[in-house]
């Protein structure tokens, strides 16, 4: 679709907006993007909404892009500069030329204003990364020289979302390689499941936030009553909170976390039984 719309068809949408969690392969799809669009003979801009306060400062830092024919703009993490998208939409985009291609990444599902808006949803379209298929999962770690008695549990483990794959990779090629035809021979160490509970859930969680995700990755589908077990009172603020995780679904009767996170949230609350464990050991000896 975006090469497409590179070679101006009249059908491809002008704006992109691509959403997935944290490592699932935005950043990488924006880089392949920039290099078509260059060999394309494109101008191109990109920006990273992270490092901008303010509109106005991703403003200034995309220069004359206004005053260019056909310019393809590439804006990653657009849901971290508060006020972004709306301006966006009101402000920049409809000053671009005519033939301008514009795709937008983020962690959280997009405002709604991009497919609701009856001016909007004839030139935007949306876009959920799914995770990578057995066989994708297989091109990717045949990149990396995983051997096949190694892949079965580090695919089970990753579930095909490419971050976890490849720590899961480094984890396993750091160990004794497997003799032929032996599976699940390995389980990922304590500083993959750590690295990668810090890159998927985000910034240190608290220990209410911790227990409510414990609770959901146990569940399958969590619900408001499955927290009040667990949490308390605080079961409504922490049902709200999950709402807005870039890794749940919303389901007919609740929220579903992602598998990979179920996975890695399960090891990590093991971990730390593991080491209250030995803790309560040592004070008793």
């Amino acid at each position: 679709m975006f090469r497409s719309a590179l070679r101006g068809h009249r059908e491809a949408p002008a704006v992109q907006y691509l959403y997935a969690m944290t490592g699932a392969g935005k950043s990488a799809l924006l880089r392949r993007f920039a290099l078509d669009a260059a060999e394309a003979g494109r101008t191109v801009r990109e920006a990273d909404g992270s490092r901008f306060g303010t509109p106005r400062a991703l403003s200034a830092a995309l220069g004359d892009i206004q005053d260019l024919t056909g310019p393809v703009l590439l804006v990653d993490q657009v849901d971290r500069c508060e006020g972004l998208e709306p301006w966006l939409r009101e402000c920049l985009l409809p000053s671009l030329s005519e033939d301008a291609v514009v795709v937008l990444a983020g962690r959280r599902r997009p405002d709604p204003a991009w497919t609701a808006d009856p001016g909007w949803a004839r030139h935007a379209r949306t876009h959920r990364l799914a995770r990578l298929t057995d066989h994708e999962a297989d091109r990717l770690l045949d990149g990396l020289h995983v051997p096949r008695p190694l892949r079965t549990p580090v695919k089970a483990f990753a579930a095909g979302h490419p971050l976890a794959l490849r720590a899961a990779a480094a984890d396993a090629l750091a160990r004794p390689v497997p003799s032929a035809g032996a599976t699940g021979t390995w389980a990922p160490g304590p500083s993959t499941t750590a690295f990668l509970f810090g890159r998927l859930v985000g910034p240190a969680p608290t220990a209410l936030h911790r227990r409510t995700l414990a609770v959901a990755a146990a569940a399958g589908v969590v619900t408001e009553g499955c927290l009040r077990a667990a949490v308390g009172s605080q079961a409504t603020s922490a049902f709200q909170w999950l709402r807005t995780r870039p890794y749940m679904t919303p389901m007919a009767d609740g929220l579903r976390m992602c598998e990979v996170l179920i996975h890695v949230v399960l090891a990590e609350k093991a971990r730390e039984q593991a080491a209250r464990c030995g803790n309560l050991a040592s004070l008793a000896s």
